[in-house]
Order: structure tokens, then C-alpha cells, then sequence
């Protein structure tokens, strides 16, 4: 790999992230992914670099570890809250430390903090993946990059520093190997996104990408056609004393010819992100969608962004006039409705009128790039008690909501990228559409199991796959079975498979098991399980520290968030071509990083920035009056104190807190602790210490927190005082609520 290209962008900044590399096996329908990030600090001062990055919806994140002058360190996975302190005590003490979080499904985060000036970290992950079959043929799904997105990203659970940036220019060198071993080793393979190389070898298949440097501006896919007689597979491994099964089916049967007509509504993003290869692909889906309606069937078609527009006030029936108006609307479809406000345009989905007692489902098409309210809109997609059939259309989709609005509904999602077949494979999903799903769809053992994951297989239909695990006491259990019947005509399908072993003294099929039941628990138990089995979750993250000599010496690291490249076709900025990428470097603009905001997308970033913007000579400023109010205090330090000047947080009284900005309340509950044991300048560390903890609104940024952190080490504040703020603000904070002042019978 070529670690020297493109590294800088266009003003000669350099990028501490230097390239990635992906080495992968695919045994069976289990995949282990292995995945090597290279950071390098070239400036003259020790930094902290901070990479928001995607992984498939499903994956289990493992293992990490970190390389530092060749000097190699194992990460812990340790509840957040304690993941975060360790980290922060360690830059803060001017030790290196990486920290590898999950933000939210499908999205993680690194941060390496105090890399040194010079220094490079070389930093390896690995997850593993239970795969699925689309049809006749199995998805191996590798994201590279993050598409820009509409909404707001604080809301969506990320920190300021998590929210990720864009640029043109730069370029990510990136290696890939795959190993296909087992079931489908000798299976055909497709790569509708990037040019690839095969071999086979006595272990099986080796995919791989040619030599030359491949930025990472698209997802890469690989499809695994299914092995003829191919009905399933099974694996066995070691749980502790326990055995633990994945049985995997493939159910197969001939689909009923006839079936009841149904009202479909069709909705297609048409916003801003769609130009380009988006829109072109949501067009010929929904043209070949249009071909299958039936004549009883009913129909609608409305396209959404910022607002949202149906065809008709209600659903109509497919007759040949409202047909002919579908087809001259989908002739003028474009991607013309700004935003994206996606929650909007389901609700107006879900109230359209159908035909009473006929099924009704709602087919989805878009790239899902939204941030906010991805909770509110599953809640309220549940609650309309309507089927959600979704189509995740470009180069970067954002897998992880359209996968769950499907699964959440009983519906079914499929991803299709420019170069893949779109006629084919939406004619597969609108047949999956228009069938019910499987009944008593169970999987059967020789012993009872003492656990499964899941517990019910709702929702299963033809051609789809189903997965179960499941926990034994007796481990000579060898096989599993799968039963389940059509709806249409009653028709009973059974499939069997042969359990095998797993490579043997791995615990990736037992962690993965353990992975499967994270969704099905509460929080605690969540949060056990994952530190029993060391895995990645929200609730728990995964730290390493390195030690450092001179840590003494080291001012706080400078934040260097590190920019992803612009998807290759991403709002009409080039197309994708079979082995060929015509990609954004192309464009005029002059522009070295592209924050996710402009005319279309909202502004992630801007808070609390300087506005330095105003042609007038700063003396002539008039400065307003200073609006007092809860929050004020930390949006003065946070403009002041950031990672990228050098300014300590000095000692100060409790008249510089009130000129800072700080309410009077605050202040004088402050002044009512006074005594000759502290000094003001420890109460004023002490409360700021616990300042994001007790006051709402705008926190203190990370960065300002680092300082607070290394002021009360100097200032030697003691854990006392600190809960002896904490219980006084917290009492203060009610008292003036209720609007009474009882400031006087506060002691330390």
C-alpha cells in the first residue's frame, strides 16, 4: 500500500489518517473482518485525531489494538462512562490513549489521542458479520465512507468533535483481501463496484483489489451467487462448558401465481442527495415497480425532500389513466425538494386513504441520508401498524435506518448500488412485497436448547434467510431443522443442515452468539453481557492506554477531526462507472474540506465559532450587552479556549466567573462556601468541574473539561470539595427554581 498518496489537502495540512487496510474471510455465511488504520502526525505539535466512520448494521467489533514504535497494546473493553474517564485521565496526563466507540448502529468513531509530533499509530480492529441471502445471492458489504446528511447530528447522539466532515481533495489509499472458504468457496463471485482480482488456492477463493491506490468514495460489494442444491449450513463451537449453534436456512419453495390485490404506496426521495446516480436509480425501480401493479390492485406515488407532494389526494386504482399519469410523472422525476425530512413525508404515508380491508404496504426509496428523530420515526412507523419495504439506492446508503424502519415493521430491505441489477432485483423485492409472510416458522433440535437468539422467527418469507443461535448442556448435538408453511396454499416446507465445527479455538462464533441477544435485553443486562464477552456496544467502549515519558511537558492535544471523501456520484458530482469512478477531484471548486452544510444540508459544525466575518475595524465594534443567562458561562469559554490555540485556563475569582458570564445565583451560592479552608479559585474550579453535570443547556466543550481537569490538579481541589459543589449547586439549583433562597444554610 502506498502511504505517501494523497495525503495532503489542497493547503498543505497534513491528514493524520494515511490509509486503511482490509484483510476478510467469508466462511459460509460468517464473515471476519480485519481492518488496519495508519496515523501519522506531521505536524510540529501533539494532536488528537478523531475519525467517524461506518461499519455494517449487524457487525460485532471484537478486538482492538494499537501499534506505537513498534511497540504493540491491547484495548479493554470497559463500560462507557469508565472507557471516557480512562481515556480523558490519560490526554489530560499527556499519556497516548485510542478510544473506539460506538455513536450509534452502523456508526463508530476513533479517537488517538496525543499522537506526538512525528509519531505514527497503526491501529487494527476486527468484527465479525452474520450475512444474509438478497435472493439468489449473498451481499458481502465493506462501507467506506459517509455521505453528507440532512438534519442535526448533536441530536442524532454525536459529540461536536464526532460529526463528520467532507472534502474533495482528499484521497485514501485502501487495500482489500478477501479469503472465501467453506460452502462458498467455489461459489461465482460479482463486484459491481470496483475493479477486483481472483485466484483460488487450496483455501479457496481470494478476491482482492488490484495494486493501485483505491480511494474510498463508494461502498464495496461483493455478491456470492448461491451454490446449486445450496439449501443452509450450520456451525457448532465451545461457550465456556456450554456448546452454542448457528443453523442458517435458505427456504425455498415455488411462490403462489395468484395473489390478493394490495394497495402499495410508493415513496421516492427526491431531495438534493438524490442527484446524480440516486435519482436515475429511484427512477428505473420505480418504472419496473409500476409494470407489476395488477389491475386490482390500488397505488400512489409520492415524492418527498423538505416537503412532500402525492400524485393523487388518495390511493387509485391501476387502471390504465392513472398508469399513464404515473409513467409521464416518472419522466420528470428529479431530485428538486431540497432536504430531506423523511419523518414528514411517512407520516403523510401512513394517512393516505386505501381501500378498506385491502393490505396496504409502503415501498421506500431513497439513501437514507438523514440524522435527527431516527427514533421518533421507527416509533411512529411501528405504531401505523403498516408493512415498510425499503430500497437503499447510491454509492454510500445509510444502511442502519432503512434496515431497521424494514425489520421494525415487518417488512424487508434491499441495497442496490448504480452498477448492480436494479430491474431484476426490485422485481424480486416487489414479489416479496406481495406475499405474506411464512407461518410457524420454527427451528427444531434433538436436544431442547437452554436459550435462543432470536427467541420467535417473525416475519421470515420465501428466499429470505433464517438464522438462529442456540445454547446447550449437551454437546453431541449435530443438526437442526427448520419447519414453516405458506400462507396462500398451505403448502409445509422443512429443510434440515448438518451442524459443523467451528475453526477450533476461536471464540468468534460464541462472541457473535452472545452479540445476536444485545438488542433483546435491558440496558444493564446489555451492558453485562458485552463486558462479559468484550464487545463494542453503545454502552460500552473499548480503550487503550500507551505511556509517555515526557508527559509532563505536553500541552493538550490540537483536535484534528479527519475528513471523509465525497461519495462517487453523491449529489451529481460525477457518476459510477464498471471500473471506473469519474470522482468529485474533477470539480471546479477551489474548496480544500466540505463541512456537511450549504444550500442543502444543515450546518453540523458552526457552533460556537468566532464570527470573524465582519468587514469593520474591531475597535469600532460595539459590543452588546452581555445576555446573562444559564449556558452563557461555557459558550464564553468554549469561543475563548479550543484545541486549536494554546491558551491555559487561568485561576480565577468569583468576580472574573460573573464577568464570564455565570448567573447570580450560581455566584452567589458560590460566595456562601467560602471559607478559610478554600480559596475562590478552588470553588471555581470545583464548580466547573461538575458544571456539565448540574447545569442544562450548552455544556463546557471537551476541550475546556481538559483544562478544568489539569486546573484542579494544580490547584490541588480535593474529591470533597468537588461533591460538596456538586450537592450544594444541586440544592441551590432547586431552591431558585421554586424561586425561595436558601443559600444561607449551605456549608461545605
Amino acid at each position: 500500500m502506498n502511504a505517501e498518496i494523497g495525503l495532503s489537502a489542497t493547503t498543505g495540512e497534513g491528514l493524520p489518517l494515511k490509509g486503511v487496510k482490509i484483510d476478510a474471510t467469508l466462511q459460509g455465511i460468517v464473515s471476519e473482518v480485519s481492518v488496519t488504520q495508519i496515523y501519522k502526525n506531521n505536524e510540529p505539535t501533539n494532536i488528537e485525531a478523531v475519525y467517524t466512520f461506518p461499519l455494517p448494521v449487524d457487525a460485532a467489533l471484537l478486538e482492538l489494538s494499537v501499534e506505537i514504535n513498534d511497540k504493540r497494546f491491547q484495548g479493554q473493553v470497559l463500560a462507557a462512562t469508565k472507557a471516557e474517564e480512562v481515556y480523558e485521565d490519560a490526554i489530560v496526563s499527556g499519556d497516548s490513549a485510542i478510544l473506539l466507540k460506538k455513536i450509534q448502529p452502523g456508526l463508530f468513531s476513533v479517537n488517538v489521542g496525543n499522537l506526538l509530533a512525528g509519531e505514527s499509530a497503526t491501529i487494527h480492529f476486527r468484527y465479525a458479520q452474520l450475512h444474509r441471502w438478497q435472493g439468489d445471492r449473498l451481499r458481502f458489504y465493506l462501507p467506506t465512507t459517509l455521505a453528507p446528511r440532512y438534519g442535526a447530528p448533536l441530536d442524532a447522539g454525536l459529540a461536536d468533535h464526532e460529526i463528520p466532515q467532507h472534502s474533495i481533495s482528499c484521497r485514501y489509499p485502501f487495500s482489500f483481501q478477501l479469503s472465501i472458504t467453506g460452502a462458498l468457496a467455489d461459489a461465482q463471485c460479482h463486484c459491481p463496484t470496483h475493479a477486483i482480482t481472483r485466484s483460488m488456492n487450496e483455501e479457496g477463493c481470494q478476491l482482492g483489489l488490484p495494486e493501485a491506490a483505491n480511494g474510498m468514495d463508494r461502498d464495496l460489494i461483493i455478491e456470492v451467487e448461491k451454490p446449486a442444491n445450496y439449501q443452509g449450513e450450520g456451525f457448532w463451537a465451545k461457550d465456556g462448558e456450554q456448546m452454542v449453534t448457528l443453523s442458517s436456512f435458505y427456504p425455498q419453495l415455488q411462490a403462489a401465481t395468484t395473489r390478493e390485490p394490495r394497495c402499495f404506496k410508493l415513496l421516492v426521495d427526491c431531495s438534493g442527495s438524490m442527484s446524480g446516480d440516486s435519482i436515475r436509480q429511484a427512477r428505473m425501480a420505480l418504472s419496473e415497480i409500476v409494470k407489476l401493479l395488477g389491475a386490482d390492485d390500488y397505488f400512489n406515488i409520492i415524492r418527498f425532500g423538505l416537503h412532500h407532494q402525492a400524485l393523487f389526494p388518495e390511493c387509485m386504482p391501476a387502471d390504465e389513466t392513472n398508469l399513464l399519469a404515473a409513467e409521464q410523472l416518472l419522466t420528470e422525476l428529479n431530485a428538486s425538494f431540497g432536504g430531506t425530512e423523511l419523518g414528514a413525508a411517512l407520516q403523510a404515508c401512513f394517512e393516505l386513504k386505501a381501500p378498506v380491508g385491502m393490505g396496504n404496504d409502503i415501498l421506500l426509496i431513497t439513501d437514507g441520508q438523514v440524522w435527527d428523530s431516527e427514533s421518533l420515526i421507527i416509533k411512529e412507523a411501528i405504531k401505523s401498524e403498516q408493512r415498510i419495504f425499503t430500497v437503499g439506492v447510491g454509492t454510500a446508503v445509510s444502511e442502519a435506518l432503512l434496515s431497521e424502519l424494514a425489520t421494525s415493521t415487518g417488512g424487508a430491505s434491499e441495497f442496490v448500488t448504480p452498477n448492480e441489477e436494479m430491474g431484476k432485483r426490485i422485481v424480486q423485492h416487489f414479489k416479496r412485497i406481495a406475499q405474506p409472510a411464512l407461518a410457524h416458522s420454527q427451528v427444531h433440535y434433538p436436544s431442547k436448547p437452554k436459550r435462543y437468539s432470536p427467541e420467535r422467527l417473525d416475519g421470515v418469507f420465501l428466499n429470505d434467510t433464517v438464522h438462529q443461535f442456540a445454547w446447550f448442556d449437551d454437546t453431541s448435538v449435530d443438526s437442526a431443522k427448520f419447519d414453516a408453511q405458506q400462507v396462500s396454499n398451505a403448502e409445509k416446507l422443512s429443510q434440515s443442515v448438518l451442524l459443523q465445527e467451528w475453526s477450533p479455538g476461536s471464540d468468534t462464533l460464541a462472541r457473535l452468539a452472545a452479540h445476536s441477544r444485545l438488542s433483546a435485553l435491558a440496558k444493564d443486562e446489555a451492558t453485562a453481557l458485552a463486558l462479559q464477552y468484550q464487545l463494542v456496544t453503545e454502552h460500552t467502549y473499548c480503550v487503550c492506554v500507551k505511556h509517555n515519558e515526557q508527559q509532563q511537558e505536553l500541552p493538550l492535544p490540537e483536535l484534528r477531526t479527519v475528513p471523509h471523501e465525497l461519495p462517487a456520484g453523491f449529489s451529481g458530482l460525477g457518476t459510477v462507472e464498471l471500473e471506473h469512478v469519474v470522482s468529485a477531484m474533477d470539480s471546479p471548486h477551489d474548496a480544500n474540506c466540505i463541512p456537511s452544510d450549504g444550500v442543502v444540508y444543515s450546518s453540523p459544525a458552526s457552533r460556537g465559532e468566532p464570527r470573524e466575518c465582519l468587514d469593520i475595524t474591531p475597535f469600532l465594534r460595539c459590543e452588546a450587552p452581555v445576555d446573562r443567562h444559564i449556558g452563557y458561562l461555557a459558550e464564553s469559554l468554549n469561543r475563548k479556549y479550543t484545541s486549536t490555540n494554546s491558551l491555559q485556563l487561568p485561576q480565577m475569582d468569583l468576580d472574573k466567573l460573573f464577568i464570564l458570564g455565570e448567573v447570580t445565583w450560581v455566584v452567589d451560592a458560590l460566595a456562601s462556601l467560602r471559607s478559610g479552608k478554600v480559596t475562590e479559585a478552588q470553588l471555581v474550579a470545583a464548580w466547573l468541574s461538575v458544571y456539565n453535570e448540574v447545569q442544562s443547556g450548552i455544556p463546557l466543550s471537551r476541550h475546556v473539561t481538559r483544562l478544568v481537569k489539569r486546573l484542579c490538579r494544580e490547584l490541588e481541589v480535593s474529591e470533597h470539595l468537588i461533591e460538596a459543589i456538586r450537592n450544594t449547586m444541586a440544592s441551590a439549583k432547586a431552591s431558585h427554581k421554586q424561586g425561595g433562597n436558601k443559600l444561607d444554610e449551605l456549608t461545605i
